[in-house]
């Protein structure tokens, strides 16, 4: 099931998925892993980072890292309810205003705007993955830099749970750290 952290650690605590792999944007306020009682564990995987997807017409697109401070007067794509916070919040950080003109969670989409010089956005590193930057689009990083953490969350106690202890084990063995 795809949804985003809050929905997930949701259905997690209602019992409707017994694991969820989310993510969560550094000093983030709304963060969802923060509403704890005790009933979840978090397990860190990565962290990766954040980067801005601009115009290769762009002034900036020639530089190797974009100072988030020179984009104040530049048109924004947002995403998803955390991620758009976390633009709110690194911008705020810098202090620039970012003027949210179009807002998509889907990265192919976010590629293309920006491609097509619509706009300026943060995706996170991994949105790269399955989302090549099309002809037109530059991707560079942030200053100051900006990153997201990946975890597994499960209730407290679940890994006693042979399907779950065996679903740990694999996002384990894929990941090569020792938690």
């Amino acid at each position: 099931v795809e949804a985003e952290p809050p929905e997930a650690i949701g259905m997690l605590r209602d019992g409707l998925v017994d694991v969820a792999i989310t993510f969560a944007y550094t000093g983030d306020r709304a963060d969802p892993h923060r509403e704890g009682d005790g009933s979840l564990d978090s397990i860190p995987l990565f962290t990766e980072p954040v980067v801005i997807a601009l115009s290769e017409a762009h002034p900036l697109a020639s530089t190797a890292a974009v100072e988030l401070a020179l984009l104040g007067d530049d048109r924004w794509i947002a995403g998803c309810p955390l991620c758009r916070g976390h633009l709110l919040a690194a911008c705020d950080a810098v202090g620039v205003t970012p003027r949210i003109e179009l807002e998509t969670d889907n990265a192919v989409a976010v590629l293309n705007l920006v491609a097509r010089n619509l706009g300026v956005a943060l995706l996170p590193q991994l949105a790269l993955a399955t989302a090549p930057v099309p002809p037109g689009a530059a991707v560079r990083s942030t200053v100051p830099s900006s990153d997201r953490s990946i975890q597994v969350v499960v209730k407290s106690g679940s890994n006693r749970v042979p399907s779950i202890a065996a679903a740990l084990e694999s996002i384990r063995s894929l990941d090569g750290n020792d938690w």
